[in-house]
């Protein structure tokens, strides 16, 4: 799945089947050795994900959020707390419990989902783990719990000979049985990462090598001679004896899980994922983590991305896959009229043609870079990019049209074939009313980089340091968008449903006359955004992102 969101956890139930979650409810699958996303039904942030089976998933998250997947779909339960849950784990379908913020622990038994108190512990909670219905360890800020079945009590920490008692955070607790337990974090005391085991009586702290300045987040073995834990550019093998560094790209390393020694997976910020090979820990393929530019899509079961390199995705209701483009060429925007017909654009007049079986190459014209594109039909296509560049094509070839002169356009966007609109620099707006362009007075010197509308005498047009104009049919007018993010795309429906997305991770919803913040999740770009005719959207930008948003009903 290309996508630019943090991976925060992972579970599985065997080597061919598997599930990851992470920022914006972002939801991954790995089945028959390939990753593909699915709808998780929520944008917020997922940090924990458990299953007693492929029918039976459990996904926890930001402020409370409990998922539940029964092997078709997800849904959404309403859970007993509305503070963060970090981790969940449970025995079996009917003793599943989850930790977070402020000490909470939540517990499910078959029925329903209910707090459970420890009385005077307040410290946050990241890691949860047993190796049954009563023994179970939960873990966080200088803090070991454990239940027995009856109720939870705090655990001694270990001391060091001459710095003191444990000081740090836990992130993550896993044991390979009731009497061989690891817990990895970091130890303030020490100055970097630890790992604390238990053997069935104390808890002490191993050896991992040099400390300073690194954590370790999460931690899965395969028995008590193979464990595994990472962390901050950091990833370590257990033998039973000693820690192995594994030397891992760089990056932030947030989960580990295993189902044996062949499918040894790691998860990462912006989407990264690893596997054990036997010379190190290696990249695979989760999905193009290039930044993508541009997105349109003729249903939502058919969207095509664009971006860096000459990358091409295509999503088809399932999974998003790669295509070969034939160019390495920045691609920056697409636009089309149905499956079988889509046109992209990109630097040095790169102009790509889709069929619905294969890209091709046209002749644009003009060694520009190109911006963006948009067309009444097949035979009526402009584009438009740097240096006022404007190409038409007309169902035979592209030719140049006069713009505005050293320029740079940046978007354009029709209600028909004779009123169409581009946008640019220093506030530059153009209007093509089947003749020539002309230009328009916007009262504004910021770049204009994203441009849609209703219809021809509703048009809106959106740019940097929150500039936000809307055309009456008239003039243009300045609205008012709050915190003022630097907008980079417009899009929308004719059932009313209209988004903007920015920088960083900025999303504007416009409701009625005024534009609402929407969490996004992402501290990338995003550059551009489609929305279907039945309300499902998609963004895409930096780092391979790529948000979806189900239709709003």
């Amino acid at each position: 799945m290309p996508q630019g969101n943090n991976l925060r956890a992972m579970w599985g139930s065997g080597p061919d089947s598997a599930v990851a979650v992470g920022q914006a409810g972002m939801v991954l699958r790995y089945k028959a050795g390939k990753w593909r996303s699915e709808p998780s039904g929520t944008t917020s942030d997922l940090w924990g994900v458990w299953g007693s089976s492929d029918t039976d998933i459990y996904a926890v998250g930001k402020l409370g959020a409990i998922l539940h997947h029964d092997g078709t779909s997800w849904s959404k339960i309403n859970g007993p707390t509305d503070k963060t849950l970090y981790a969940v784990w449970g025995s079996s379908d009917k003793d599943v419990f989850a930790v977070g913020r402020s000490g909470i622990i939540v517990h499910f038994d078959g029925k329903a989902w209910s707090v459970q108190s420890v009385t005077g512990f307040d410290a946050h909670l990241r890691g949860v783990w047993g190796s049954g219905p009563s023994d179970v360890y939960a873990v966080g800020n200088s803090s070991i719990l454990h239940y027995d079945g009856k109720a939870w009590r705090k655990k001694p920490l270990p001391r060091h000979k001459k710095k003191g008692a444990f000081r740090g955070t836990l992130q993550a607790v896993w044991g390979s049985g009731p009497k061989d337990v690891f817990a990895a974090g970091w130890d303030r005391a020490d100055g970097g990462r630890t790992v604390l085991h238990y053997d069935g009586i104390s808890w002490k702290a191993q050896k991992t090598g040099k400390t300073k300045f690194s954590s370790l987040y999460g931690i899965w073995g395969l028995g008590p001679s193979e464990v595994y834990s990472v962390g901050a550019t950091l990833a370590l093998r257990y033998d039973g004896k000693t820690w192995v560094d594994l030397k891992p790209p760089k990056g932030n390393l947030y989960a580990v899980w295993a189902a044996d020694a062949d499918s040894v997976f790691v998860l990462g910020e912006q989407g990264r994922l690893l596997k054990a090979q036997p010379d190190g820990l290696k990249e695979v393929s989760s999905g193009s983590r290039r930044s993508l530019n541009g997105v349109w899509g003729s249903g939502k079961k058919h969207v095509l991305a664009v971006g860096v390199w000459g990358t091409i995705l295509q999503f088809d209701g399932h999974g998003w896959s790669v295509k070969a483009s034939g160019t390495e060429e920045t691609l920056n925007d697409i636009w089309g009229t149905g499956p079988k017909h889509a046109v992209a654009v990109g630097d040095r007049g790169t102009i790509l043609r889709y069929d619905g079986a294969a890209w091709s190459p046209q002749r644009s014209s003009t060694n520009e870079h190109l911006y963006s594109v948009w067309g009444s039909g097949p035979d009526d296509v402009f584009a438009v990019g740097a240096k006022g560049v404007i190409v038409h094509f007309n169902g035979k070839s592209w030719t140049g049209q006069k713009g505005a002169k050293d320029v740079n356009l940046r978007a354009v966007w029709g209600a028909d074939s004779k009123n169409v609109f581009a946008v640019g620099k220093r506030g530059m707006i153009l209007r093509y009313r089947g003749g020539s362009w002309t230009p328009a007075s916007s009262n504004v010197e910021t770049t204009l980089r994203g441009v849609w509308g209703k219809s021809a005498s509703d048009v809106i047009a959106v740019g940097d340091a929150g500039t936000l104009l809307r055309f009456d049919g008239s003039s243009w007018k300045p609205q008012d968008l709050k915190g003022k993010p630097w907008m980079r795309s417009v899009s929308g429906n004719s059932a009313g449903a209209v988004l903007a997305v920015g920088a960083p991770g900025a999303i504007r919803r416009l409701d009625g006359s005024a534009w609402k913040a929407q969490q996004s999740g992402m501290g990338t770009f995003l550059r551009d955004v489609w929305i279907s005719q039945d309300g499902d959207a998609f963004a895409v930008g930096d780092n391979g992102a790529i948000l979806y948003r189900a239709r709003e009903n």
